[in-house]
């Protein structure tokens, strides 16, 4: 074994410091990309809303299909301001985007991003409660298929009400928590 002693590193001098190679143009492409994303969202507003609830997200299949258990968070030509909202970074950055996201390891893939959030569910005039559901963004299904990355797993007690009770063609309405502290709210009727 040889052993090598720690040494102190010289520092450049400062008068032989480079500038920094940030190009100035790209430098403000990107600010204002960052700026351009970020939309304000009101307490208590309708955040988006699917109409004609397809079978898939109402949980209703046919023959041996498995459900998937799934809410597909598409843009569902919902707009903000007069403009189409971008499923790939709508919900996970605006919507969600204060959640306590974790990573969720995946084999032959890149890492789920998970979060926990509390719902407060109606559905058809029937209160349902506060459910905590587990919302995921995938971000490799963000390519040119126009893949949905981002979906609210109902559970298995919303599973289960769904299956019993259609609710396909109906509309689904996402709202905003009224207050800090208070749960979203999902609305089908």
């Amino acid at each position: 074994m040889i052993f090598i002693p720690k040494r102190p590193t010289a520092k450049i001098p400062k008068e032989f410091r480079g500038k920094s190679k940030t190009n100035r143009k790209i430098k403000k492409i990107l600010e204002e990309l960052e700026t351009n994303d970020i939309i304000e969202i009101k307490l208590g507003s309708q955040v988006w809303q699917k109409t004609k609830l397809p079978s898939s997200d109402a949980q209703q299949v046919s023959g041996n299909t498995a459900i998937t258990g799934v809410l597909r968070l598409g843009d569902a030509n919902f707009k903000i301001d007069g403009e189409k909202i971008d499923r790939n970074t709508y919900f996970r950055d605006s919507v969600f985007g204060d959640l306590n996201w974790t990573s969720e390891p995946r084999a032959n893939n890149s890492p789920l991003q998970i979060a926990k959030c509390k719902f407060k569910i109606t559905i058809v005039n029937k209160d349902l409660g506060v459910h905590e559901l587990k919302i995921s963004h995938d971000p490799d299904r963000i390519s040119g298929q126009h893949n949905i990355p981002t979906t609210i797993h109902w559970g298995r007690t919303l599973n289960s009400f769904l299956k019993k009770n259609n609710v396909t063609g109906k509309t689904l309405k996402l709202y905003y928590p009224d207050s800090e502290g208070n749960p979203f709210s999902i609305i089908i009727e």
